[in-house]
């Protein structure tokens, strides 16, 4: 009786046997599922990020196209605290070049986001890779 208590008790096949899938429903039923929802919510975040930045890119663009416009249309009667600053500027033609050199700027700005966007993915990618790496580490016996 003792050898056989000692069989199921002390390492023996039945134990291995029973340990061995406690760890694959463990590692594949609660690890796998734990990580692929990490690396989903890395991808969401990135992918909210970049839109994030297209959608800023834009807005400044338009925003820039409506303060050269209104620029363009000032009133000469206003009688703002603002009137001096702004004919004086306008005046020295500081709005004009500012908008003949607009494509300039825009290049600068674009290039500057497609950096950020650029260093971003590598980022992306190295998280994901990491993580991949990991689900792979776990899933090997």
């Amino acid at each position: 009786m003792a050898q056989l208590i000692s069989f199921f008790l002390t390492g023996g096949v039945v134990l291995k046997f029973f340990s061995y899938i406690g760890k694959i429903i463990f590692v594949k039923g609660l690890i796998l599922p734990f990580q692929f929802a990490v690396l989903g919510f890395v991808i969401v975040t990135r992918i909210a990020i970049v839109s994030m930045l297209f959608v800023f890119a834009i807005k400044i663009f338009n925003s820039m196209h409506e303060l050269f416009d209104k620029f363009n249309n000032m009133n000469i009667v206003d009688s703002t605290i603002y009137e001096v600053p702004f004919k004086l500027l306008y005046n020295f033609g500081f709005f004009s070049a500012l908008q003949e050199h607009l494509p300039l700027i825009s290049l600068c700005i674009l290039t500057y986001f497609l950096v950020v966007l650029s260093r971003l993915t590598l980022d992306t990618f190295r998280l994901i890779a990491d993580e991949l790496f990991k689900i792979g580490l776990l899933t090997t016996n």
